[in-house]
């Protein structure tokens, strides 16, 4: 497995707002990721996620709902009345789900599901948390089919007024994209058609189809909107970017993207380094501030390739130099043959404002890689066929609970009625890369280095629920100990403040 380090100093990333109900990511083999607007925790859970999911949590951060093939559950995973896959009349697996809150109705939330073939319909599920003595349960007649031949591609953000959302579906051959529109009303029974972009295939081939399969996704700001799609085979599959205008649901093309990769010699001339043979891309995100892209993208050319993630420059006026910004960022391990038929969706923006991306590895282990600060530099700043783009701290959280990470959960970057929360590291939170300590994992006793600008600090522990611990410890410019043998085994969040200061470390102890 290849792996790029650095030591950039820490940047910020821009303050985003609406992300309340993504504090939790249920999924895989037995793993819940538990995010605050700064820090994260991974615990096992009592529930794993069959095939694609979705999850959401409350306004405060607090697990509300998940649903994948199995139906619908509540916080305790268990079924809600009514809410099974078989009494929804949900058939086939490997389907597409999404969760939004209803609009103005604060107990009412609103479940997406697309189906896969033979079946390709999209349907619609609404959930009244209040009914059935505070059990929940389906609110709707059952699952409303409200579009048919449709893609697995499904994403919503927020409309321009913020009182409601566009949903935005794909048919299934063709070049149409369906944007419904979902207020307190409920989901508008017409659509905005789209018509652009590059006309989708047929699902005919005997490969699995990214056109059919594989995920789109809107910027947190929800101006832009990325898909991948497939030519005739496997290797031509690439990136459409589009722009989306939240006043009325359309979307306008923008640029189409190839999996060739570039850098700069000594000159400053720009040499493509990548053919784009034998690559499949997987899925794509945007950083938080929307102005660069990410895709994941596999080698289909050997039984155990490369998986490689790498970084778009969106910002420039123009659209054709968005490819010759395509760099490498970081070698995710090895990439299976039959890999690039997996679904579902490998890379995500946690609330925490930072980057998740999972590998596919060919032992059926999975890896999870947090970029504490997303690349700060750009194409231009690199020279020479050997340089690589330089990533502040990528970190492989501890993930004891899975031993199969799959796929992440499909969510809505953008809420309407959510109190604001940041998804940053703000000017004074500084990223956990300027906070040392060791040894991590460790028994009980650490050392812990603080370099702030004041020569003093207080520390506190937090728990994986965000909950302050006893204790307090003062500390010193220079090396501190500090002593937890007292807590139970598990991941902890080290807090240290001074003024307006904070600087956070996740530590474990076992």
């Amino acid at each position: 497995m290849r792996t790029v380090l650095s030591a950039l100093s820490v940047c910020a990333v821009t303050v985003l707002f609406g992300q309340a109900r993504n504090a939790n990511w249920v999924f895989s083999d037995g793993m819940w990721m538990q995010f605050t607007d700064t820090s994260l925790a991974i615990l096992p859970s009592p529930y794993s996620s069959a095939g694609r999911s979705s999850c959401i949590s409350d306004t405060s951060g607090q697990f509300l709902l998940l649903v994948d093939d199995a139906g619908i559950r509540d916080a305790q995973f268990n079924l809600l009345p009514g809410a099974s896959a078989t009494e929804l009349g949900w058939t086939n697996p490997r389907s597409s789900y999404l969760i939004l809150p209803k609009p103005g109705v604060p107990t009412h939330y609103c479940i997406l599901v697309n189906e896969m073939p033979p079946n390709a319909r999209a349907g619609y599920v609404e959930i009244d948390l209040s009914v059935n003595g505070g059990a929940g349960g389906v609110a709707s007649t059952g699952t409303i089919w409200y579009m048919q031949n449709i893609t697995a591609k499904l994403i919503a953000t927020t409309d321009a007024d913020e009182t409601g959302y566009w949903v935005v579906q794909h048919a299934d051959s063709g070049n149409a994209f369906q944007t419904f529109h979902l207020t307190n009303q409920g989901l508008a029974p017409f659509p905005v058609v789209s018509h652009t972009g590059r006309s989708y295939l047929a699902d005919t081939a005997v490969f699995l189809n990214a056109d059919l399969y594989r995920p789109m996704k809107f910027s947190a700001q929800g101006d832009k909107l990325a898909a991948i799609t497939l030519g005739n085979d496997p290797d031509s599959n690439a990136l459409e970017l589009f722009h989306f205008d939240r006043t009325n649901g359309l979307l306008y093309f923008w640029e189409h993207l190839t999996t060739a990769l570039y850098y700069l010699d000594s000159t400053g001339q720009l040499i493509q380094v990548s053919a784009e043979t034998n690559r499949f891309i997987t899925d794509c995100e945007f950083s938080p501030d929307g102005q660069k892209l990410y895709y994941d993208a596999g080698d289909t050319g050997l039984f155990f390739g490369g998986c490689n993630l790498v970084q778009l420059e969106l910002g420039d006026p123009v659209s054709s130099a968005i490819q010759e910004s395509a760099f490498f960022v970081i070698g995710m391990g090895n990439y299976s043959s039959s890999g690039w038929d997996l679904t579902g969706t490998f890379i995500l923006t946690g609330l925490n404002g930072l980057l998740y991306t999972r590998s596919v590895s060919y032992s059926g282990l999975g890896f999870i890689f947090e970029m504490y600060a997303l690349p700060g530099i750009t194409m231009d700043s690199l020279t020479g066929p050997l340089s690589n783009p330089l990533i502040d701290i990528i970190h492989l959280p501890n993930s004891p609970y899975a031993s199969n990470v799959g796929n992440f959960p499909n969510i809505c970057k953008r809420y309407v009625d959510s109190a604001p929360m940041t998804t940053a590291v703000s000017p004074h939170q500084k990223a956990s890369s300027e906070v040392r300590a060791w040894p991590n994992p460790n028994g009980g006793c650490f050392m812990v280095q603080w370099n702030g600008a004041a020569s003093t600090a207080q520390a506190r522990i937090t728990d994986a629920t965000g909950r302050t611990l006893p204790g307090i410890w003062a500390l010193h410019n220079g090396d501190n100990s500090i002593d937890i043998r007292h807590l139970a085994d598990g991941a902890y969040v080290l807090e240290l403040r001074s003024g307006d200061e904070v600087r956070r470390v996740r530590v474990v102890k076992q």
